[in-house]
């Protein structure tokens, strides 16, 4: 993504409820532009995290990807019916990975830029 021109910074956290933690203890400028999330995560799931997310108007205002190895359809239903901008499924081998990696950038970008017209 850094490659492409779009400035990526990660944190990255184990399970829901540290992402959860991390993102109520940070001010509003720190929040960050894309939570990319697995449904599949100890303590609390990606199922759950999207119900507390839904909660705090700071954080359901976070453009949030779920990025999982589910290829459900009652998942994929149940993560956009709690707020996913986005479900994609984990690439398995790294030329999937780089099949995908455009395709996020894409809707990261239309997303977050200002709209023009």
């Amino acid at each position: 993504m850094e490659m492409s021109g779009l400035p990526v910074s990660l944190k990255h956290v184990t399970d829901g409820e540290k992402a959860l933690s991390y993102l109520k203890g940070i001010d509003d400028a720190e929040l960050p532009d894309v939570i990319l999330l697995d449904l599949r995560m100890p303590r609390m799931d990606g199922f759950d995290f999207l119900k507390e997310r839904k909660k705090d108007p700071r954080i359901s205002s976070v453009l949030t990807v779920v990025l999982t190895s589910s290829n459900a359809p009652r998942d994929r239903r149940m993560a956009m019916d709690l707020g996913a901008d986005l479900f994609m499924l984990k690439p398995d081998r790294m030329e999937e990975a780089e099949e995908l990696i455009p395709s996020l950038e894409r809707f990261i970008r239309q997303r977050l830029e200002p709209q023009t017209g």
